[in-house]
């Protein structure tokens, strides 16, 4: 029996044997991989748990601290340029062209771009009012004012458009003859243009290029904006400070006006019967007013122009004035105002080829007014004030 029982165990053994050992192979390869495979694994769990967990944190801390460094970086940089630009504006409120260039270089160092532009609008052209790249300002020899032509540059576009114009990469689409050049000479690939906007109308751009395709993200552009309100503000500082100066001004020129008549009233009222000091007060007031030098009240008898009243005017001239008394004509300043019953203006008698008059070569008279006295339509006399050097004329003094 036993003999029958270990016969019968010995036939099936060593096939079973041989088909566990092929399934063995098929699933995991050969012995001693699976072993290796098995002491990896048991080496790594003789790690403690909080080990590895302690591990996993430390660089996920280690990167979190750079991304929060970065960010701190960032923010202080953007406070710093937004505050540098402020300062200038605040130190000069009338000076656009000093904050301009605060933005621009402020612009081209923080948002790493290789130029930004200030470009300002004049009716149907556009020139640049401000250029820097991140090393400083930038000096550009090429020409300054350019057309608004949408066909031939990008910024008339933006101009005309009134919106923003952001131009990614420039080698996906066809170029103006104007980006053309700047492509060729600078490497420019890329470009943002900002419309400044006053009173829904574009007044210009802020413009930012760059080398680099795609280096305007949300961020950068959104910082741009900013930079270009503060642009905004500078004009607008600016606007309103000359319209309050211009009106101070007037204030003043209407104040100065209403002392010279009144001054000229008193005279009057004390003189009843002796025009010479009334003539002398307008004559006086008038020099005051139109910030002149000196000037002659004439008084027209039916044929000449005489002088009947002065002011800070010398002996010798008063002596020639008076030997050489004026005839309506176009011959001098005083004479065509009395003949066209209007007033003249001549900014510089030296070179009016019509100028006759011998006092131009006896006195170094150089701008004039003459203001024609009238009674109805005749013709009283006329009140000539003289400059002796050229000035731009004003509202206040019309000469």
């Amino acid at each position: 029996m036993a003999a029958a029982r270990w016969t019968s165990y010995d036939a099936s053994f060593p096939a079973r044997w041989v088909e566990a050992m092929k399934r063995r192979s098929r699933a995991g390869g050969e012995p001693g991989k699976a072993r290796r495979r098995k002491r990896v694994t048991l080496e790594h769990r003789k790690t403690p748990k909080a080990a590895r967990c302690h591990i996993a944190t430390a660089g996920g801390l280690e990167t979190e601290v750079a991304r929060l460094t970065h960010e701190r970086d960032e923010a202080l940089a953007r406070q710093t340029a937004t505050s540098e630009v402020l300062r200038v504006i605040s130190q000069s409120p009338t000076d656009v062209r000093q904050v301009f260039d605060s933005i621009v270089l402020a612009a081209a160092r923080l948002l790493r771009c290789d130029l930004v532009l200030v470009l300002l609008r004049d009716g149907a052209t556009y020139s640049h009012a401000a250029v820097a790249s991140p090393e400083g300002p930038f000096e550009d020899d090429g020409p300054t004012v350019f057309p608004i032509d949408p066909s031939a540059n990008f910024p008339s576009r933006a101009i005309l458009d009134k919106k923003m114009l952001h131009l990614p990469d420039w080698s996906c689409i066809d170029l103006p003859e104007h980006e053309l050049k700047i492509h060729k000479m600078y490497g420019v690939n890329s470009a943002l243009y900002l419309p400044l906007l006053r009173e829904e109308e574009c007044i210009g751009l802020l413009t930012l290029v760059g080398k680099r395709p795609n280096i305007f993200g949300a961020v950068e552009i959104a910082q741009a904006e900013s930079f270009r309100d503060q642009a905004l503000i500078a004009i607008e500082n600016a606007r309103l400070f000359e319209a309050e100066q211009q009106r101070s001004r007037e204030l003043t020129e209407s104040l100065e006006q209403q002392t010279a008549t009144s001054e000229v009233l008193k005279v009057i009222s004390r003189s009843a019967f002796d025009l010479q000091p009334v003539f002398d007060a307008i004559a006086e007031n008038g020099v005051r007013l139109c910030e002149a030098e000196r000037a002659f009240i004439f008084r027209f008898d039916g044929e000449f122009l005489r002088a009947v009243g002065y002011y800070n005017v010398g002996l010798e001239i008063r002596e020639f004035v008076d030997r050489n008394p004026v005839v309506p004509g176009s011959h001098s300043i005083s004479a065509r105002a009395a003949l066209e019953r209007r007033t003249v203006h001549v900014s510089d008698v030296q070179a009016d080829p019509d100028y006759a008059y011998a006092m131009r070569d006896v006195d170094p008279i150089r701008t004039i007014l003459a203001v024609p006295m009238l009674k109805g339509n005749n013709l009283v006399g006329t009140i000539t004030i003289y400059r002796l050097e050229i000035k731009p004329s004003g509202n206040r003094s019309s000469l």
